[in-house]
């Protein structure tokens, strides 16, 4: 589907049955979170994608989850990632919130968007916001071609740069040294 020609669509078709969405870019990101966190099984993954996304439950579960991703992917047939991951909505979402502040203007917070239009100013964000800066310097580092600056930068940065798996018993600790620390 081109947007060019037509609106975002707000439903897709299962079985002979129009099932409306939830298309605001938030559901969207609430999805994505969960397609990120290792904790979740596959499964548990497409359930939690068709009680967000969907208005009422379709009446094909299996066809649900494939519209569903289907949507996410703005229309587009996935394509299959070439090579490791180069960012995460759970830990680089004050870089991602301010490139697109910084690209197109938007406040995240105020916005009131369809998914796909979110995505596709995801997609399209400025190479020298800092969260561009961080994918750029995370491919190189997955291919190699760090210089050595780079390699210092990000010896001095892993925190920022890493991209880190869920750990249960880590984010147990932090919450209670916060609880501790605000007394």
């Amino acid at each position: 589907m081109n947007p060019l020609l037509r609106t975002f669509p707000e439903a897709v078709r299962i079985s002979g049955v129009r099932c409306p969405l939830n298309t605001d870019f938030r559901v969207g990101l609430r999805i994505m979170v969960a397609y990120e966190d290792p904790r979740l099984t596959g499964f548990e993954k497409q359930l939690i994608l068709c009680k967000l996304l969907y208005q009422e439950q379709p009446p094909n579960f299996e066809r649900a989850v494939r519209e569903g991703i289907r949507f996410l992917d703005c229309g587009e047939t996935p394509r299959e990632p070439r090579g490791g991951r180069t960012y995460s909505f759970t830990q680089d979402w004050a870089y991602i919130y301010s490139a697109i502040l910084q690209t197109h203007g938007v406040d995240l917070q105020t916005a009131r968007m369809h998914w796909w239009k979110f995505r596709m100013m995801f997609l399209d964000l400025r190479e020298d916001t800092t969260f561009q800066h961080m994918v750029s310097l995370r491919r190189r580092k997955e291919k190699g071609l760090l210089t050595k600056e780079e390699k210092r930068l990000w010896v001095d940065s892993a925190d920022l740069l890493e991209l880190r798996e869920p750990d249960p018993e880590r984010d147990r600790a932090q919450a209670e040294f916060d609880r501790w620390m605000r007394g």
